[in-house]
């Protein structure tokens, strides 16, 4: 689904009143905008927040005290593994 946005001579534009409530930014805030091979996403910091604690969720194996060097020690483990 895409909602169009006109952007002013200056580069302004508005987010309609229900994205930005779906966004938590009833009363302002920021957002983070990309720029892709497939055109423009635009991001709330809880959004990036929420993908990287799911990254780690995942990564982590659900350990919760999975420290980083207890993943690059995984991933050497890993990857000694690959070698044969």
């Amino acid at each position: 689904m895409g909602i169009e946005i006109k952007v002013a001579a200056n580069g302004r534009m508005v987010l309609p009143a229900d994205v930005r409530k779906r966004l938590g930014l009833e009363n302002g805030g920021k957002l983070m905008l990309n720029e892709g091979e497939f055109g423009l996403q635009l991001s709330s910091i809880s959004q990036r927040v929420a993908k990287a604690q799911a990254f780690y969720e995942e990564t982590s194996r659900g350990m919760p005290s999975f420290t980083v060097d207890d993943f690059l020690a995984q991933k050497r483990a890993d990857a000694a593994l690959e070698k044969y």
